[in-house]
């Protein structure tokens, strides 16, 4: 979604999908209710800046990821966040930006639970979704 606000949003036609990436940092601009009607995400991914300067997220942007049940992943409170699937399941890993933290499995089976260094897996991003 990159910075794209509202006024583009209300633009485009959006097809329904499981994962969206929250534009513009959760900001109270972007990710409007006519996007979010239209996406249905199940899950919502925020990258942002840990105590940011411009208080994002907003609550304004959760308040209405949270009406539509969406299940909320955000790069200040998870660190970096990986996404992979198979076209069937859809796995989140989490990396505190230097090590692999823990894995969950959100459409199959449980996943695993690292919450340790996992063997010092490092990563090349910081804060990111990949």
């Amino acid at each position: 979604m990159a910075d794209l606000e509202s006024n583009y949003e209300k633009k485009v036609t959006w097809p329904e999908t499981t994962v969206v990436k929250i534009g513009h940092h959760g900001a109270y601009t972007s990710s409007c209710d006519y996007f979010l009607d239209q996406t249905k995400p199940k899950y919502s991914i925020i990258s942002v800046g840990k105590d940011n300067s411009y208080n994002h997220p907003s609550s304004a942007t959760l308040k209405r990821l949270r009406k539509r049940n969406s299940e909320i992943y955000r790069t200040d409170e998870k660190g970096t966040i990986l996404l992979t699937s198979n076209g069937t399941d859809i796995n989140f890993d989490f990396y505190d930006n230097r090590y692999y933290l823990w894995s969950e499995n959100k459409e199959g089976s449980q996943g695993r639970d690292c919450k340790e260094s996992c063997g010092g897996v490092k990563v090349g991003a910081v804060g990111g979704v990949w």
